[in-house]
């Protein structure tokens, strides 16, 4: 047993070792410790999720960053931006805690993104986040609590990623998503959390964060929209 858990660890060390030779591009990561952020159902046109998040994030890879990930599941995610970003600090929340884990460069905290307690705690003892990707619960009411918690205390010039968005036109169906996609610690939402996701709701909240823009206000400089993703610039 002992010799197998060694000969995986080696192996790992020896894919990070190739990949950073190799110019470290972010899928080498991905592909090491397979995150399913570069599979065909994260992929359209051409272009996975990583590569999206490439073309904003490839300045930042050099320095002292800290992001936030919602959602850990098997922390294949998290360790592929530990590795991306060489000297980051990676932290993941989740409700579910069966996830949680601690690694070089990597914190995880327990709880549920639309809980103010939870996000003041993180942001406590990690004042300075620059970068913060929602792979969460995918419920709208949630999506948009957390970012109505996190937005304004993230670094400026910091980016906030919402992805999977084909999740938030489960209005009739989520349920049955949730059950079919594994959605691990979902059962231990508060109660009062609807699992209905109403399109409308994340319509009239990106309507919300364009109108601001265009009208002078807010600290938004930019709302880009991807195949299942948004990503959010925060003004410098």
């Amino acid at each position: 047993m002992i010799k197998k858990v060694l000969k995986k660890f080696l192996k790992r060390k020896y894919q990070q070792a190739q990949s950073f030779l190799s110019g470290g591009d972010i899928n080498d990561y991905a592909k090491i410790y397979h995150t399913d952020k570069i599979d065909v159902y994260h992929t359209f046109a051409g272009k996975n999720y990583l590569d999206i998040y490439s073309k904003y994030l490839s300045p930042l890879r050099e320095l002292n960053i800290t992001m936030l990930e919602i959602g850990i599941k098997g922390g294949a995610s998290l360790r592929t931006f530990r590795d991306y970003f060489s000297n980051g600090k990676i932290i993941g929340l989740d409700i579910d805690p069966a996830t949680a884990f601690v690694e070089d460069r990597i914190t995880t905290y327990i709880g549920s993104q639309g809980s103010a307690d939870v996000i003041d705690k993180i942001f406590n003892e990690n004042p300075s986040v620059n970068v913060v990707l929602d792979d969460g619960s995918h419920v709208n009411e949630l999506t948009i609590a957390s970012f109505a918690l996190i937005f304004n205390r993230l670094q400026r010039g910091g980016y906030y990623i919402i992805e999977d968005l084909v999740c938030s036109y489960f209005e009739d169906t989520l349920e049955d998503g949730i059950k079919v996609g594994n959605w691990p610690g979902m059962h231990l939402n508060d109660p009062s959390v609807e699992l209905i996701n109403r399109r409308s709701d994340m319509n009239a909240f990106f309507l919300n964060l364009i109108k601001e823009m265009d009208h002078g206000r807010g600290e938004i400089e930019y709302v880009h929209f991807w195949s299942q993703v948004c990503v959010i610039k925060k003004i410098d």
